[in-house]
């Protein structure tokens, strides 16, 4: 009895720690994703066209101040212009070409003249400045130019106070020459407020503004216009923070851009004939279900960090819970629970994936699911013949389809996952043999029914039939609901992800002038997790991955990174599985503790196994070093978390504690990078150089 009651205690202490250390991976990764500011809607501003008589452009109209001060009173207060700032979504065009900005100022909107150039270079490139010939200057760099996206640069700057807003104050913008068409998601005025002398007090503000007019292409004046508002559509100070708090990691833009496509819908630049002008960049990694949930994450809390990674965090935190799971059912311990948690809440590399909006953790959560429930199907079967009993199975045909639809290359682990429902299915009948042997055994050792039956009562005859009517149920439904949820569910998936994005797909896959059917949008998209390969790739074969790295006297190095000490566990892990499956084959004693082990480490090597042919199979491996690492975390949690008696007990206690205490040291060695803390410019250097 005393040995019942503390072992109960002893679950309940196991699952509270659980339930603190989760929690607490939830909070710090919530807490730690960015900014909740972001930009609204994006403009497409276009270039001259031989149709066009005038150049494109969208004219600003500036005001100074108007404030109350302490009486209440409305106070108007001078202010000049400073900066303009610019949030360019994408220039629409091949990599290496370059557009260039310009900014002219009017008195009274009509003639506009002193004006400034500043020049854009498309992806990531080092930007150089335009010679007189047309052409880049490789070895000159541009002092105005800016190699990124979705941040706020200011590349215009007024040093004086000649750019008066009560003296100047329309601002014209518009594309010289025969640029490619650029799409901007946000302009902001910055200025400074001036004193009654029109000296500068050297505070600055944000200059109120609105849209005079915009040139209308193929429509009114005040469709024009209306649809410039969007680059005023979220007006607040920008901030130059060199941290991905505040600023999105190259892995990023991608999804961005087609989440900025697919808010344009169908609309697109087109020549005379109505042939498509622009070149699109989306993402061509991950299907269009993951960006529909990036896309929900943006719509809930707008193009910010915070929007763009919320979903993954929570995707995270979900593989957490299903992973945990998957442990105390593989090692039948609540202890190898706790001790995977402990892993993957220490590890840097799950909480740096959650902050990376991008849909890498949502497949991996999919995916995740899926395995643990099927896995509970394998261990234990159908609890109840009954509709009821099967959404679990429904449920986890679904998440294999959703991990399917985020991306295409998942059909590979899906594939064992497939073969461990087969393999449910084979210890779900003989389950049913040995039951109705069972129930006829007791059959025959039972008197006759006509000498023993009461009204009402069930005979062995009777539970006999029963059983083989329950399995019988069983094993039709099982796979039906399975099978369907899996195909069924991965083809309405695909097709129900793609219509919020189709227009955004069918820019970057195709020509919108001549748009494909649905079916082949889906496909393409499908594929892409084999063959698809963005220009701003997540770095997958290193533990310490650069996502970003700042500039100035503080600045941010942001970068996925495995914890040492996990690696270290999980690396032993995975040798300690690898021995456990050889020496299985030699054991003289095949009892049903064997057959447990064998289970349990054929589960973590054919994970492995198949994260390797996936690397194998797609051009970008980060889901495989994601699976990969997690299939470790597991290993090493049955390693660790495993239960063993006398001195081995006793040693696995203190080489836990030890663990422990390395786990935290490193992890909060770690945290700057994984949180994007700045930290001074000379301690990097001396580091990273």
């Amino acid at each position: 009895m005393k040995n019942s009651l503390g072992k109960r205690k002893g679950l309940k202490g196991f699952f509270l720690a659980f339930l603190i250390v989760a929690l607490a991976f939830l909070a710090v990764g919530l807490g730690t994703l960015g900014s909740a500011y972001g930009t609204g809607d994006a403009f497409e501003l276009r270039s001259k066209t031989e149709q066009d008589i005038e150049t494109p452009s969208v004219t600003f109209q500036l005001s100074d101040l108007t404030e109350t001060d302490a009486s209440g009173k409305s106070v108007t207060t001078r202010v000049r212009l400073m900066q303009v700032y610019v949030n360019l979504a994408t220039i629409y065009a091949d990599a290496g070409t370059y557009a260039t900005l310009r900014v002219e100022r009017s008195t009274s909107g009509t003639t506009f003249s002193t004006g400034l150039n500043a020049v854009f270079e498309n992806y990531f490139t080092p930007v150089a400045e335009i010679g007189e010939d047309g052409k880049p200057v490789k070895d000159i760099p541009a002092p105005d130019a800016t190699d990124e996206f979705f941040r706020f640069v200011a590349p215009f700057s007024f040093p004086d106070t000649g750019w008066r807003v009560s003296l100047y104050p329309y601002i014209r913008l518009s594309l010289t020459g025969t640029n490619p068409n650029v799409l901007i998601n946000e302009v902001v005025f910055v200025g400074e407020k001036l004193d009654s002398s029109y000296e500068g007090t050297g505070e600055t503000c944000l200059i109120p503004a609105k849209i005079h007019e915009a040139t209308p292409i193929g429509e009114s004046a005040e469709s024009a216009k209306a649809r410039a508002n969007a680059l005023l559509d979220a007006q607040a100070m920008p901030t130059e923070m060199q941290s991905t708090f505040g600023r999105f990691s190259d892995a990023e833009v991608s999804a961005l851009k087609t989440i900025a496509e697919m808010r344009l819908g169908n609309t697109y630049a087109a020549d005379a004939e109505g042939k498509a002008l622009d070149t699109y960049h989306i993402e061509k990694v991950y299907g269009a279900l993951g960006t529909d949930i990036l896309a929900l994450g943006t719509l809930m809390f707008g193009m910010s960090p915070f929007g763009l990674r919320f979903f993954p965090m929570l995707a995270s935190f979900g593989t957490l819970i299903a992973l945990a799971r998957l442990v105390r059912r593989l090692t039948r311990s609540e202890k190898a629970g706790l001790v995977f948690t402990v892993l993957y809440a220490l590890s840097c590399l799950t909480l740096g994936y959650g902050h990376l909006g991008t849909p890498l953790m949502p497949a991996v959560f999919f995916f995740a699911v899926s395995l643990n429930l099927v896995h509970a199907f394998y261990a234990d079967g159908m609890k109840k013949g009954n509709f009821l009993h099967a959404l679990p199975l429904l449920l986890a045909g679904l998440c294999g389809a959703a991990a399917i639809c985020v991306n295409g290359a998942f059909v590979i682990p899906m594939a064992g996952v497939v073969a461990l429902f087969v393999l449910g299915m084979v210890r779900q009948q003989k389950a049913k043999r040995y039951r109705l042997e069972k129930a006829l055994a007791e059959d025959a050792a039972a008197p006759s029914e006509a000498e023993t039956q009461e009204e009402g009562a069930e005979t062995p005859a009777r539970r006999a039939a029963k059983v083989a009517a329950e399995f019988r149920f069983k094993n039709r439904v099982a796979p039906i609901v399975f099978g369907v949820a899996l195909v069924i569910g991965a083809f309405l998936l695909a097709l129900l992800g793609m219509l919020p994005a189709y227009y955004a797909y069918l820019k970057g896959f195709g020509d919108p002038s001549s748009p494909s059917n649905v079916f082949t949008v889906a496909w393409q998209a499908f594929a892409g997790g084999f063959t698809g390969a963005n220009a701003y790739a997540v770095p997958a074969w290193s533990v310490f991955a650069q996502l970003f790295r700042g500039t100035g006297n503080w600045y941010a190095l942001t970068a996925i990174t495995i914890n040492p000490a996990a690696l270290i566990a999980g690396g032993l892990g995975l040798l300690y599985t690898l021995v456990r499956l050889v020496l299985a084959f030699f054991a003289p004693e095949r009892d049903k503790a064997w057959r447990a082990a064998l289970r349990r480490n054929a589960v973590i090597a054919v994970l492995f196994v198949l994260a390797l042919i996936m690397a194998l199979a797609v051009k970008e491996a980060a889901v495989f070093v994601a699976l990969l690492y997690l299939d470790a975390m597991l290993a090493g949690a049955c390693l660790f978390g495993g239960e063993y008696t006398g001195k081995a007990a006793k040693a696995v206690r203190i080489v836990n504690i030890v663990a422990l205490v390395l786990l935290a040291v490193l992890f909060a060695a770690l945290a700057f990078f994984t949180f994007s803390i700045p930290l001074p410019a000379n301690f990097m250097a001396a580091i990273f150089g």
